[in-house]
């Protein structure tokens, strides 16, 4: 989502975008990791079309490289993740 890339510009940093699943158009949980690097400092999901993104990995993998989650949910009116 083009508005999430322009938050983080905005902030004076350098998003670095993930590549999506192609059956609920979120982040690619897979290739997340490969895409950490020193100077990563936060993990973005961004769940879009009602899908939210699978959370588990995401949180495991950020407290594994002492990252924060930010999550963008203005596209995923009425989604539920575990039912919450």
């Amino acid at each position: 989502m083009i508005a999430t890339e322009f938050a983080v510009i905005c902030c004076g940093a350098k998003p670095v975008l993930v590549d999506a699943e192609p059956e609920t158009w979120n982040m690619n949980v897979e290739k997340i990791e490969e895409k950490i690097t020193d100077r990563t400092k936060a993990i973005m999901p961004v769940h879009i079309y009602g899908h939210p993104c699978d959370m588990d990995p995401i949180r495991k993998l950020a407290r594994e490289h002492d990252l924060y989650v930010v999550e963008d949910a203005a596209e995923s009116h009425g989604a539920e993740y575990k039912g919450r």
